[in-house]
């Protein structure tokens, strides 16, 4: 796919379980892959010059069963900064493609409430590490409500990490009515890791917690009445990284 012309916003939002790249005027993201980093578990035998240090994204996807997987991003902070650069070198180098970044403007996409040292390091990271052009960091929460049109409302905002509740009047958030909530996805995967413990289905890998949300992703619902869900006792197979199936019973889901 062809790069948009010289001084089109590139648009970045590194979440703590997917990045999404874009550019501005473009009607979605052009890239999504899940914020995951991974390491060789093991020092292969024979060395191969080409292969990177550390795997970023969907490469980590495709080789989970022999890497030692990293979430630099835990509940919207930033805890692995050494994943972050690679994440950064992974979208502008090999997703990307740009040669000189001081052509492009940065549109990045910031968690709310973000420490003013961990922006103020993520702004050195882009202009010295890789001299781009112009940067703005906005919170997603108003970013949410202008993609509708709006400068006034209230965003509810749940992600991986957190659940936020964000007014906000003119663009402006009224910082303190915020409310900040520490349940989002990531506690829906814990909480059915711990229904198939119950149900004495054991997922074997180092790479469960991918392997619990994409289980996630591609089986759960929503039911309009928790007292009375749908009863099925449909099974369904999910592949494991060393080319196991296990069987799981939809009524725990």
């Amino acid at each position: 796919m062809a790069l948009p012309l010289a001084g089109t916003p590139i648009i970045i939002d590194i979440g703590s379980a997917y990045v999404k790249i874009g550019f501005a005027g473009e009607p979605s993201p052009r890239f999504v892959f899940p914020c995951i980093t991974g390491t060789e578990k093991y020092k292969s035998v024979m060395v191969d010059v080409n292969a990177p240090s550390m795997y970023v994204g969907n490469d980590v996807s495709r080789m989970r069963g022999v890497l030692k997987i990293k979430h630099p991003i835990s509940r919207g902070t930033i805890m692995d900064w050494e994943s972050y650069y690679e994440i950064l070198n992974y979208i502008f180098y090999s997703l990307l493609r740009i040669d000189d970044l001081a052509n492009y403007p940065v549109f990045y996409c910031e968690a709310p409430f973000m420490h003013g040292e961990t922006k103020e390091y993520i702004a050195k990271l882009f202009f010295e590490t890789h001299r781009v052009r112009s940067l703005i960091m906005i919170p997603t929460p108003i970013l949410s409500l202008f993609s509708v049109g709006l400068t006034t409302g209230l965003v509810v905002e749940s992600g991986d990490g957190l659940t936020w509740i964000v007014p906000i009047i003119n663009g402006q958030i009224l910082q303190h009515a915020v409310q900040k909530l520490p349940l989002a996805g990531i506690d829906v995967n814990q909480n059915l890791k711990n229904l198939f413990m119950r149900e004495g289905v054991s997922i074997a890998s180092s790479a469960v917690d991918e392997i619990i949300q994409e289980i996630k992703e591609k089986n759960c619902y929503f039911v309009l009445d928790p007292k009375n869900p749908p009863k099925s006792e449909e099974m369904f197979g999910v592949a494991m990284p060393d080319g196991s199936t296990i069987n799981i019973n939809s009524s725990v889901l």
